[in-house]
């Protein structure tokens, strides 16, 4: 998938929907490969509902690429994750949505994330940088931390009390 999409090949297209496609996770860090080479730049839409194969790592790493590329994708407006395992994602969800990477982002599904310890200091880091789109809707982070031995959310509390613009409208709940 990576080498299809960095080919050159693909004229004006801007939008790619592989729903209940059966990805992998090879197929997925071949995508990954793309963003990082820039092939995406230009997409709009990035459609990957009901693909239950691809781990929670991969969806990771897809959306670590967003946010280390020095323009993150300008032009997205839709990314569908429904019903993959991205749900559990929901740090680094919260770090691309917090990193100015994604500013014409509209349509986020799912709308709820779990996120864990480790999300914890990730969502803490987007709201401190204080750069999530104006456009993306309502978003639920569930706070899945309950039963680790070490979760502290005093760092998310005290990052949202420390920043500028505190919680950000598109976050309904956690």
């Amino acid at each position: 998938l990576g080498p299809f999409l960095m080919s050159e090949k693909l004229g004006g297209l801007s939008a790619i929907n592989l729903s209940n496609s059966h990805l992998t996770d090879e197929a997925l860090r071949g995508l990954t490969d793309a963003v990082r080479a820039g092939s995406l730049v230009n997409f709009c839409l990035l459609n990957f509902c009901s693909n239950w194969d691809v781990s929670k790592e991969a969806w990771g790493e897809l959306v670590q690429a967003i946010v280390g590329r020095e323009e993150g994708l300008p032009e997205l407006v839709s990314l569908d994750l429904s019903d993959t395992t991205a749900i559990s994602a929901g740090g680094v969800i919260a770090a691309a949505l917090g990193s100015g990477k994604l500013p014409s982002l509209t349509d986020l599904y799912p709308r709820l994330f779990c996120i864990d310890a480790e999300g914890v200091e990730g969502l803490g880091g987007a709201i401190r940088a204080a750069r999530f789109s104006p456009l993306v809707g309502n978003i639920h982070f569930c706070l899945d931390v309950i039963e680790e031995a070490n979760s502290n959310v005093d760092g998310l509390i005290t990052a949202i009390a420390e920043s500028e613009k505190g919680l950000p409208a598109c976050v309904r709940s956690l």
